[in-house]
């Protein structure tokens, strides 16, 4: 067997095996007993040639091939069929041909290595003599059928009467346009046609055979005369000494599988949603919202407030803000690094509108991408990310506790106020206690010195005036700073989350569906490339 039809028979099996459930059923079917019959095909020896001799009832197929064979080994009636079985002549030993023969499932064989002589040629080839292939029995029908798709060569039998018999043109030459190579079409009895017939009933079979895609050549016999006898023989001597209408018949049956299975794909093609605005961002965009990232940024933004304002607000009305819970805190996300392996309920609540927003986006999105694959294929891939975004959504609370939302970060630059405060708080605890300490000594009788003067107010209460003011300047100061950094802070974690949800996201929602598509294609280049198969 050639290498290009193994690797045609590797690229099918591979493209049954992929695509094989969006097939129709009858297509389905044709694939697997297709795939079967080369596979099987390649264990016999190609060099024997298998040439079927079929025909409806009555095309005198039997006498035929004792004409050829030159003896009346085949029974022949006149008024009735007489082939209920298959039978198998080969022109070297039975037991050289036993394992095809029996692949072919043909009980009655003969062995007539004399045919060499007749025939003229030395290569081994097997003439079957079929059941009528519009038998009235059923398995008839049938064993003529399995033979003809397992033949090699098929050597269509008509007679004048029947040439246009629908059980040939129906039945076989309709799927036999890719077979033209590895074919003859028989005209027998061509005795009884008048001169003036013969010219327009070749014409008319010529036209059915084009009419099929089939370029097959016509051969007029008749085994009562002998016409056409001799070249008969010679073509399908020549079948035989090529040694090659095996691999042409596997290739032609590659083909037409291959364009069954195409033609299959596309008169069933989705059709793109109308109106249909969805892109990756916008559905990506909704699903950020059902999960709750705009919410976990906008909470890390009020966590760094409640801790700024925590370290960087007057140390007197610091109270106020520890009456406050963190809000991180209160959603359960600020408790530090979350270990890989604990998903925590942090209580966000979903947004059930954007959740089906999102929803209904990818799908549409789903749609839009596998518009014009198989309507099987694009079906399967809708069913298989039905939930994929609720599914994503729910794993909201994995990735927001396990994405840094800077829940314990403490800027310098509070650690500088602070210290500012404390010491400013400590000069108006230093001047209001001088203060306080002259009185209680006047009280006492104690004579003290007055104060240094600061123009007109002493220097104590200068002192605890400003560091007072200083201190609600600085908390001022540090309020506009706070809601500048608070901002940053919740654009930061939005970004990080944004990209966090967008990673996987992509990873579960475009990815697999970019996976399946390219299948999809790589099935069609597949399909393409076994259109082209040759022995």
């Amino acid at each position: 067997m050639s290498e290009s039809i193994r690797e045609s028979i590797e690229l099918l099996q591979s493209v049954v095996s992929v695509a094989g459930d969006y097939l129709a059923p009858h297509v389905r079917d044709e694939a697997d007993q297709t795939l079967q019959r080369v596979s099987q095909r390649q264990m016999f020896a190609e060099q024997t040639t298998v040439v079927a001799i079929a025909g409806p009832t009555g095309a005198g197929k039997s006498s035929l091939i004792n004409a050829l064979i030159g003896e009346d080994l085949v029974k022949v009636a006149a008024t009735r069929p007489t082939t209920s079985a298959p039978t198998a002549i080969s022109s070297q030993t039975i037991d050289s041909d036993s394992l095809i023969t029996q692949w072919l499932d043909i009980a009655q064989r003969y062995e007539r290595t004399g045919l060499e002589h007749v025939f003229h040629t030395a290569a081994p080839f097997v003439l079957v003599d079929l059941p009528d292939i519009d038998s009235t029995s059923a398995s008839n029908r049938e064993q003529a059928a399995e033979i003809i798709g397992k033949a090699d060569v098929v050597v269509w039998i008509v007679d004048p009467q029947k040439y246009a018999d629908s059980s040939v043109h129906d039945e076989y030459l309709i799927n036999l346009s890719e077979h033209s190579d590895v074919m003859l079409t028989v005209l027998n009895q061509s005795d009884r046609l008048a001169p003036a017939d013969r010219t327009h009933v070749i014409e008319s079979l010529t036209q059915i055979l084009h009419s099929n895609s089939i370029d097959s050549p016509i051969v007029l016999t008749s085994a009562t005369t002998g016409e056409g006898i001799d070249e008969l023989r010679s073509r399908i001597s020549a079948f035989a000494q090529a040694k090659k209408a095996a691999t042409d018949k596997l290739a032609a049956d590659i083909r037409t599988l291959a364009y069954r299975i195409s033609e299959d794909f596309r008169s069933h093609v989705s059709q793109e949603p109308v109106n249909d605005t969805g892109s990756e961002q916008k559905i990506i965009a909704s699903a950020l919202r059902a999960g709750g990232a705009l919410v976990l940024s906008r909470l890390a933004g009020e966590s760094y407030t409640h801790r700024a304002k925590k370290a960087t607000r007057w140390p007197l009305t610091r109270w106020v803000g520890r009456l406050k819970v963190d809000p991180l805190e209160r959603f359960r996300l600020g408790a530090g690094q979350v270990s890989e392996d604990v998903v925590p309920v942090t209580g966000i609540a979903r947004s059930e509108v954007a959740l089906q927003e999102a929803a209904n986006g990818y799908q549409r999105y789903v749609e839009r991408r596998t518009a014009g694959m198989p309507t099987r294929w694009a079906q399967k891939i809708v069913k298989d990310t039905d939930n994929t975004v609720a599914n994503l959504v729910r794993r909201a609370d994995y990735i927001g506790t396990h994405t840094d939302i800077e829940a314990n970060r403490h800027p310098i630059w509070w650690r500088v106020v602070n210290l500012i405060h404390w010491l400013l708080l400590g000069t108006v605890i230093v001047g209001l206690g001088w203060i306080a300490l002259r009185a209680f000594a006047i009280n006492l009788g104690i004579w003290v010195t007055q104060p240094p003067m600061v123009g007109i107010f002493p220097l104590p209460l200068v002192i605890a005036v400003c560091g007072i003011a200083l201190g609600w300047m600085l908390s001022g100061i540090s309020a506009v700073i706070v809601r500048r950094g608070a901002a940053r802070t919740e654009k930061r974690i939005q970004r990080r989350l944004v990209n966090k949800f967008q990673e996987e996201m992509h990873d579960e929602l475009i990815v697999p569906l970019d996976e399946a598509i390219a299948q999809y294609q790589q099935v069609k280049e597949h399909l393409d490339k076994l259109q082209r198969t040759q022995s």
